[in-house]
C-alpha cells in the first residue's frame, strides 16, 4: 500500500510481477472482482487527467473465499 510522507503526500508503492512475491505459489492468491461504477470511474478519471493517474480503490477482503472486491473508488488530482 501507498503511504503518507513526512510532507503530507502520498508515495506511490511500485509494482512488481506476482512471482517476486517470497513465498507466492504459480497461482495468484485471490480473485480480484472490480465494480462496474468503479470501472465506469476509473475510466473516466483515466480519461480526463492530462498528466499521471491518481486515485484510491476500496472494497473487501474474503480470505475464506480468497477474493478481493472492489467497491469503492475516489479519484485524484496530482499536485503541482
Amino acid at each position: 500500500m501507498g503511504f503518507r510522507s513526512s510532507d503530507g503526500t502520498f508515495e506511490l508503492t511500485p509494482c512488481c510481477a506476482f512471482s517476486c512475491v517470497a513465498g507466492s505459489s504459480a497461482a495468484q492468491p485471490f480473485v480480484v472482482t472490480v465494480a462496474p461504477a468503479v470501472r465506469l470511474m476509473m475510466d473516466l478519471h483515466a480519461h480526463l487527467c492530462s498528466n499521471e493517474v491518481i486515485g484510491f480503490l476500496g472494497g473487501t477482503v474474503d480470505a475464506v473465499a480468497r477474493t478481493i472486491s472492489i467497491e469503492r473508488v475516489r479519484g485524484e488530482m496530482p499536485r503541482g
